[in-house]
């Protein structure tokens, strides 16, 4: 029988191997400053063009977009679909990769500038396409960052990148619809913002 104290044992193991791994491989190589310039990249990109009078309405959906990608990009990991070789932390998942910056925050940026699903469709599943079959796929696999380790991996990496900024999407529509029906004006405006078109307060 496994006892839990086994299990704490393995894992503050192989917790002092991953960051061992960390410390001396992984902080300060090419790989882990090409990373970072990354993510410093998004942030600026991210508040130089943000729409500040919809800041909460977009961190919102920035919210929505982290938690659903942190949940499969986990249940990936669990399944040995794919592993990152260079992470910005030892922290497991890496919360300051693109579960928290690159991935939300350029899906952010999607959002704030697709006024109809027509425009948000086309631009994510392009910005989709260069994520998972450019960078993930191409970039990070060649300089050993990051691998596939599945024949399905990659396929079932682009549905679940194309879901985690659809399904998103669809509810703040969805919520604002309902709001915009009880006489919140903002929230009629903000609907507009995302389906190209005046809404007006003609259902109770």
């Amino acid at each position: 029988m496994v006892t839990n104290e086994e299990i704490l044992q393995k894992s503050k193991e192989l917790n002092n191997l991953d960051l061992n791994k960390w410390l001396n491989q992984e902080l300060f190589s090419l790989q882990w400053f090409l990373i970072v310039i990354l993510v410093l990249v998004c942030y600026v990109l991210f508040f130089y063009f943000v729409d500040k009078q919809r800041l909460i309405e977009i961190l919102l959906f920035g919210s929505f977009v982290s938690v659903l990608f942190i949940v499969y990009h986990s249940i990936g990991d669990y399944f040995g679909y794919w592993a990152s070789y260079i992470t910005l932390s030892p922290v497991k998942p890496d919360f300051f990769g693109d579960v928290f910056t690159d991935v939300p925050l350029i899906t952010m940026l999607i959002y704030l500038f697709s006024s109809s699903w027509k425009k948000f469709l086309l631009i994510y599943i392009g910005f989709s396409v260069l994520l998972i079959f450019g960078y993930y796929n191409y970039v990070l696999v060649n300089i050993n960052a990051f691998a596939y380790l599945k024949p399905s991996a990659t396929t079932l990496d682009f549905i679940s990148m194309l879901l985690i900024g659809i399904v998103p999407r669809g509810i703040m529509v969805y919520l604002f619809k309902i709001e915009a029906r009880n006489g919140n004006r903002n929230a009629e405006h903000s609907l507009s913002n995302l389906i190209a078109e005046p809404i007006t307060n003609r259902e109770k």
